[in-house]
């Protein structure tokens, strides 16, 4: 489960109070009975950017919001960094000539190199938390 009801309860809200701020400050109208049924997990926003709204109304991070643990936010960040490389792997291949492709390979080799050292940082994040 969430907490929706939570940061709402924390703030002294009203389903109803929420709905208007929701509204007024990040632009998404839900009913107060849509409201109700994300606190209790019943159903989830149909809009994909509604939970990070919603995050940034409360001023905490969709992994907060969710209930999603370190090592789910971590692999969810290597996977998009995987993602990232494997697509920019499928587009050098692509690549027509010889003179784009060493152009590419070099700023492919400096994404890699990137994504590597995030890669180690979220390691040593975890080392230095006592995981």
């Amino acid at each position: 489960m969430n907490r929706l009801k939570e940061l709402r309860k924390e703030k002294g809200l009203t389903l109803a109070k929420l709905r208007e701020e929701l509204k007024d400050k990040q632009g998404i109208s839900f009913s107060t009975s849509q409201l109700s049924s994300f606190e209790n997990g019943e159903r989830s926003p149909r809009r994909k950017d509604a939970w990070k709204l919603i995050a940034d109304y409360f001023g905490v991070s969709v992994g907060y919001l969710l209930r999603y643990d370190n090592d789910f936010e971590k692999q969810i960040r290597i996977d998009t960094l995987n993602d990232i490389i494997n697509k920019l792997h499928t587009a050098y291949e692509s690549l027509p000539n010889e003179k784009d492709n060493d152009e590419f390979l070099r700023g492919f080799e400096a994404a890699e190199l990137l994504v590597k050292t995030q890669k180690m940082r979220l390691d040593f994040e975890e080392l230095a938390n006592g995981k």
